[in-house]
């Protein structure tokens, strides 16, 4: 009788297979992140986000020399370099369905909209937010006397 239990559990499981059976199972390597990376960049081309931030640098330079400055960076910037770096990063701090979930966000009407928006609000906030925390750290240093 028990023997008759196990194997219908047995057989019912088989037949739903692994939670979730309908979505892929991607096995989390270093390989398939890479692969999922790689995906990430071509969804959402690191050219794109440097010419946007390109772009936004060039703000600060006078408006007669905008256009060189833009020309240059250009030239100089080294893509390959910046897509390895992110490829690499990714790889190492991301699994492959997190990797999926940004490629699929960032590819998105939204995801696009809100990475132009991004280099503009982090321009905007990060230098607060440091302000911020570089006065608390001055408090902290008076208070402990260090």
């Amino acid at each position: 009788m028990m023997i008759r239990a196990a194997l219908a559990v047995t057989l019912a499981l088989g037949l739903v297979g692994p939670p979730f059976a309908g979505e892929a199972q991607v096995t989390d390597t270093a390989d398939a992140r890479r692969d999922a990376a790689l995906k990430y960049l071509a969804s959402v081309p690191t050219d794109t986000i440097v010419d946007d931030m390109t772009n936004e640098l060039a703000k600060q330079i006078p408006a007669t020399r905008r256009d060189e400055f833009v020309r240059l960076m250009k030239k100089v910037i080294p893509l390959d370099r910046i897509k390895a770096l992110t490829v690499d990063a990714m790889v190492k701090h991301f699994t492959v369905p997190e990797i999926e979930a940004m490629t699929k966000f960032y590819g998105s009407v939204e995801g696009k909209a809100i990475m132009r928006k991004s280099g503009v609000y982090m321009g905007e906030i990060l230098p607060r937010i440091q302000a911020e925390v570089l006065e608390a750290l001055q408090k902290v240093r008076v208070e402990m006397q260090i």
